[in-house]
């Protein structure tokens, strides 16, 4: 069963990556994908540092 990431609550989602069903990596890129996708119909989101943002989500996957 394919996790539905945007759907899931924060207690789920982070039971799923301590479990390490998914990855922090993999979280970020899927949430990265809906925001892109959506975001200029809303403009919810005005300022990204995706760079910085994908090396915290390594960070946290490595256990730093």
């Amino acid at each position: 069963m394919q996790l539905q990431i945007p759907f899931l609550s924060t207690v789920e989602l982070a039971n799923a990556i301590k479990s390490r069903k998914i990855s922090c990596r993999k979280v970020l890129e899927l949430l990265l994908a809906r925001v892109s996708r959506l975001n200029s119909n809303v403009n919810a989101i005005v300022l990204f540092d995706i760079q910085r943002a994908r090396l915290r989500a390594d960070e946290a996957d490595a256990g730093e």
